[in-house]
């Protein structure tokens, strides 16, 4: 009986370590990009929690640093298991009545798996977690406790400001839009830009004015892929001032978008970046400076309101 005991406590602490894993890894992804998880939210049909997004995501790293570190392991996989419910009832109703096929719990590292993985994955993280609880000792280990509570503080603090820098509140994303702008209302003529593209008065366009050596525009890639759709525009064009020397971000990102490099020509024309504009019969409708909202922000709030 008491090896039993001990087989089922070591394997218990090698699930705390997978659950663990994984929960750090899905918290991480959304540390990229907080505010388009918030977005997520709002397309599950739950806009009243999208506020709750950071706390979300750091009470995600919290629990998974806790089982990592193996610290009050069976009441936090307790806890795990009630988010993992909530996680998958809410993914169940977006994507059944909402037709939301992402679940969007990687973030920014990339799209999730098909719904019927991620059901999967899930069930079995549940039943890791009633392992845990069925199988782990009532607490931890002792030694060191203080010094892993040390641990965890510091990683969370980290994650705190990065939680923090990538978030904005939902009900805000209109003050990005940049009302009394220059370019507002000009000509493809007026603001040179017909030097780079052609366009049509019966067309609707997206430009995408960045930098590769720019924090925000990087941030803004993920999001800025999908506007290249036909249910936002007739025509996506990205207007890089830098290059991407090695191509890592064009790797990493899997940077499928037609790209028009300006270098310095654009400088006064364009004051801050990144800077999106909408364009419409050959004039710009509209300017959003200094972030990218997601395709879905862009279109509900932005698109379907001016």
């Amino acid at each position: 009986m008491a090896r039993e005991n001990s087989r089922r406590t070591k394997a218990a602490r090698v699930f705390e370590l997978i659950v663990g894993v994984v929960f750090l890894i899905t918290a991480w992804g959304k540390m990229g990009d907080v505010s388009s998880f918030g977005e997520l939210i709002i397309k599950y049909g739950l806009p009243f929690f999208s506020i709750l997004a950071p706390l979300i995501v750091a009470f995600e790293a919290l629990c998974g640093l806790m089982l990592v570190f193996r610290l009050w392991p069976r009441a936090t996989a307790a806890v795990t298991a009630a988010m993992l419910v909530a996680f998958t009832s809410a993914f169940f109703y977006a994507n059944n009545f909402r037709g939301v096929a992402d679940c969007g719990c990687f973030g920014s590292l990339g799209p999730s798996a098909p719904a019927w993985l991620t059901y999967s994955r899930n069930a079995v993280l549940l039943v890791l977690c009633l392992l845990i609880i069925f199988w782990e000792r009532k607490t931890g280990d002792v030694d060191s406790k203080g010094l892993r509570w040390g641990l965890v503080g510091m990683v969370m603090t980290v994650a705190a400001f990065f939680i923090g820098f990538t978030f904005r509140v939902p009900s805000n994303y209109s003050s990005q839009l940049v009302k009394r702008h220059p370019l507002l209302d000009r000509t493809m003529a007026e603001t040179g830009f017909d030097r780079f593209v052609t366009t049509s008065a019966d067309s609707t366009y997206v430009f995408y004015v960045f930098s590769y050596s720019c924090t925000s525009c990087i941030d803004g890639i993920n999001n800025i892929k999908r506007y290249d759709s036909r249910d936002i525009c007739d025509r996506f064009y990205a207007f890089p001032v830098t290059h991407d020397t090695d191509s890592t971000l064009h790797r990493f990102f899997d940077i499928g978008f037609e790209e028009v490099f300006v270098g310095d020509s654009l400088q006064g024309v364009v004051t801050q970046l990144p800077t999106v504009l909408y364009v419409e019969n050959n004039r710009i409708k509209f300017v959003i400076e200094g972030s990218v909202p997601s395709a879905y922000i862009f279109k509900q709030f932005y698109l379907e309101t001016e």
